[in-house]
């Protein structure tokens, strides 16, 4: 896929100490070039910061963490690389009626002609229920479990295997 965009993350904080602690982040092509941000210089213990930035993956197959300090270090957790959909996505998604034992999800449609995929979970759990598809802009599911809380999500599907990133939203 062409113009394919993803997106790094990632938290990090410093190790405990009384000095402030720098690195930088790189993004390198096929042949081991890589381009360095800028320093990013931490200088508080016990707070974790994010750092997210969105690459062209044309130009950017490898990421590097570079420590430019003589110090003690930083830690870093949930590191992550992920496409970004240049498809639109839904937008406005609410739980518009919440009854005892349904959810009805409403959403705006980011353009003409295109479909839906949504899932839903209980928040407590990792699994999603099966995808499954509308035609419509609202939707609504029956069977779930009274004081309860669930995660819902919703994709626009534009044909063909082209779909916008999943929208989320939880009720209870």
């Amino acid at each position: 896929m062409n113009n394919v965009t993803k997106k790094v993350s990632f938290y990090y904080k410093k190790c405990y100490s009384s000095q402030n602690e720098t690195f930088q982040v790189g993004f390198g092509d096929v042949n081991g070039n890589f381009t360095w941000d800028d320093a990013i210089m931490v200088s508080v213990n016990d707070k974790w910061f994010k750092y997210e930035k969105e690459i062209d993956h044309s130009i950017s197959s490898f990421v590097a963490i570079k420590y430019t300090s003589l110090n003690h270090g930083i830690y870093v957790d949930d590191f992550s690389i992920d496409v970004v959909s240049y498809y639109k996505a839904v937008t406005n998604l609410q739980v518009s009626e919440l009854a005892e034992q349904s959810a009805a999800l409403t959403w705006s449609a980011p353009a003409s002609g295109v479909s839906y995929v949504y899932q839903y979970k209980k928040a407590n759990s990792e699994e999603w229920s099966e995808e499954r598809s509308v035609g419509s802009t609202s939707v609504t599911l029956y069977g779930l479990e009274v004081e309860t809380s669930y995660d819902f999500r919703v994709k626009a599907d534009y044909g063909e295997g082209h779909f916008s990133n999943y929208v989320s939203l939880s009720a209870s």
